[in-house]
C-alpha cells in the first residue's frame, strides 16, 4: 500500500497554494476532455475504435484523473483510462 502524505492548513486562513494550483489544472483538463470527447462518442485510441464511457476523476492511484482523464471501452470490450494525446476523432493511418 502506498503512503500518502496529506497537507492540512490548521490555521484556517485559506487553501494551500499548491493544492489550489493542482485543482485548477485538474479542472482545466476535465473541461477540455468533456468538451472534446462527449460520453458515448466514437473515438480512436492509437488507431483502435473505442467509445467514451466517462471521465476519470481520481486523485490517487495508478491512473490519476489529471494525466488520464478519459475512460474508454475499445470495440474488443477492454476498458481503460487514457491520455488526451492518445485519443483522436479520426483514424490515424499512414505513420
Amino acid at each position: 500500500m502506498a503512503l500518502s502524505i496529506v497537507y492540512q492548513n490548521h490555521d484556517g486562513s485559506g487553501i494551500n497554494p499548491a493544492v489550489y494550483r493542482q485543482n485548477a489544472a485538474k479542472a482545466r483538463f476535465m473541461r477540455k476532455a468533456a468538451n472534446t470527447y462527449r460520453v458515448g462518442s466514437k473515438v480512436f485510441v492509437h488507431n483502435l475504435p473505442a467509445t467514451v464511457l466517462g471521465y476519470n476523476i481520481s486523485d490517487f492511484g495508478r491512473w490519476l484523473g489529471i494525466s488520464h482523464p478519459v475512460v474508454v471501452e475499445l470495440d474488443t470490450g477492454e476498458v481503460f483510462c487514457c491520455k488526451l494525446s492518445e485519443l483522436s476523432t479520426e483514424s490515424r493511418t499512414g505513420f
